[in-house]
């Protein structure tokens, strides 16, 4: 499966690529994005795609592969000024493609031809690293330093690549976690940690740098633990169910040791939903819809994204670099908690204050042999807070998707307790006059499986407010009524457990959800999720 699996998706990626190239007069071959209706030259879809027909063309041995490559190329040459110096440019991904063909050309004869490798040179000496902070793009920007050095001999290059790897090593934490900030607790992720450590990988396969062990073979680990009994890994951060994490994620498991059903298994459940995904003209994975995307539009293409998914399946049949599985790496306890038993799983994720995605502490999905995915992917996407704000501005749907408390906005709440001075406050505020909800993250969220179930505790230190219930949502397309939601859930606190009922629906980043509510106590200071699962030898139905 693992070598039919990845040429599958590289063919269904390329075929995507192939149908929405344009022939550009004087100038070559190009992509135009079938969304914004134009080539976004400034992003990195060109480099990416470039590469990946070169790496394509050599592995299959494919002239006319190679043709199309080489007039790809002759259009990234002759736009290059205009998009170089244009806000959006994405220095560093560029960068990393110019750097890792000049290191290719080395190892693989007849890879790169020697014009493309002296634009290649002259591109990564003449455009500089960007000044973007983002861990992700900080070990592409090492590498890009490291090649740098080897042509120049510059020792300055390798001063910034010695400061680079520190800062995204600094990034590392004990679980094996690499935040995607330089600012411990701002960001962190699933998607962004594979890439991280992919690219990390990649450098030191063309011995750019060495790594760490002990340190690479906790944070494989770390990723290898969120893969889901149906093959995903990518169910909460602001990259949720993006395929942009899916072509290192690919390459990393394709090197990983001792791993080969884990690779299947997510080969399996990528080429279960790309071509529907693709069909799209989607950025998400599973299930991809117009609708759930509609806050991503503005800054992510699906041209730049598949050219990415693109290049990474192909390195992933172009380098070997065998990987330790990480295996006695215990990443539980620190930003993520895992409960697993032979028929359930769960996760649990204890969040950062940058994104609401990435805010808790939360449950992330949970899964059974007897349903399948019940929930994965709390709350939506890319809802950023301002650095003078503690909240999230969003939609309800947003909100609602999340399992835990959900009640009015703190803001409201508190200007109606001032009374009169509150109302007349409150006719100057916008905020005032209309349903502010927002979820009410626990100050601590305990898990631990029993007898075979799962349960939650959630510990709050101040009042909830008025209003405030306790959702749970649950993918519609199981078509769990009332009283089955009732026999897998229980909400309990302070000796009552509510019924839950069936409230509304709302579509989340992968599928709609059925909202299942329970009305709580605002002098409640502990609440307790407890969710049954049933025995591994009942029948099992599919996700």
């Amino acid at each position: 499966m693992t070598d039919t699996g990845l040429k599958t998706i590289i063919n269904h990626l390329g075929g995507w690529l192939t149908r929405h190239e344009v022939e550009v007069e004087g100038d070559g071959l190009s992509l135009m994005d079938p969304i914004c209706k134009r080539v976004v030259g400034s992003h990195y879809a060109l480099s990416h795609y470039f590469a990946g027909l070169l790496i394509a063309a050599h592995t299959e041995q494919d002239r006319e592969m190679l043709g199309k490559a080489e007039r790809i190329f002759d259009y990234i040459c002759a736009t290059h000024d205009e998009y170089v110096v244009k806000a959006d440019y994405h220095n560093d991904f560029n960068n990393f493609i110019w750097a890792f063909l000049i290191k290719a050309s080395e190892r693989y004869k007849g890879l790169v031809t020697d014009n493309m490798k002296q634009k290649c040179q002259s591109f990564l000496l003449s455009v500089k690293d960007s000044n973007h902070w983002t861990t992700n793009w900080l070990p592409m920007r090492a590498f890009n330093n490291a090649v740098r050095y080897e042509i120049t001999g510059q020792a300055a290059y390798m001063k910034q690549r010695d400061s680079l790897l520190e800062k995204v090593f600094g990034a590392l934490g004990p679980d094996g976690l690499f935040e995607d900030s330089v600012d411990k607790g701002v960001s962190a992720n699933p998607q962004y940690h594979v890439a991280t450590v992919a690219v990390l990988l990649v450098g030191e396969a063309f011995e750019c740098w060495a790594l760490p062990r002990q340190e690479i073979d906790k944070s494989i680990a770390f990723f290898l633990a969120h893969i889901s009994p149906e093959g995903d890994y990518n169910f909460y951060g602001r990259g949720t169910n993006q395929i942009f994490g899916w072509g290192p994620a690919l390459f990393l498991l394709k090197n990983i040791q001792d791993e080969k059903e884990l690779f299947n298994r997510c080969l399996t459940y990528v080429l279960r939903h790309l071509p529907s995904c693709l069909s799209k003209n989607g950025l998400l994975l599973e299930n991809s819809t117009r609708k759930q995307q509609i806050n991503w539009r503005y800054y992510h293409h699906a041209s730049v994204y598949v050219g990415h998914f693109y290049f990474w399946s192909a390195l992933s049949g172009l380098i070997s670099t065998p990987l330790s599985n990480g295996s006695g790496n215990n990443i539980s306890g620190g930003s993520v908690h895992l409960l697993s038993t032979k028929s359930s799983y769960a996760l649990t994720f204890q969040g950062r204050k940058k994104y609401l995605q990435e805010r808790g502490p939360m449950i992330c999905g949970v899964w059974m042999d007897y349903y399948g995915c019940l929930f994965k992917g709390p709350l939506g996407s890319f809802f950023e807070s301002p650095d003078w704000r503690k909240d999230h501005p969003a939609h309800s749907c947003v909100v609602e998707n999340y399992m835990g408390v959900v009640a009015e906005s703190h803001k409201v709440h508190f200007l109606r307790k001032l009374g009169r001075i509150g109302r007349r406050l409150g006719k100057k505020l916008p905020f005032y006059h209309v349903l502010m909800q927002e979820p009410f993250f626990p100050d601590e969220l305990k898990s631990e499986a029993k007898g075979g179930d799962f349960e939650f505790t959630y510990r709050f230190r101040s009042k909830l407010p008025r209003g405030a219930s306790f959702i749970v949502p649950v993918f519609s397309k199981l078509n769990l009524d009332h009283s089955k939601v009732n026999e897998i859930f229980s909400v309990l606190y302070q000796g009552e457990c509510p019924e839950l009922f069936r409230y509304g629906s709302v579509m989340g980043p992968y599928h709609e959800v059925d909202l299942f509510c329970a009305p709580v106590k605002s002098e409640v200071h502990e609440i307790v999720l407890r969710i049954c699962c049933p025995e591994k030898g009942e029948v099992k139905k599919e996700a």
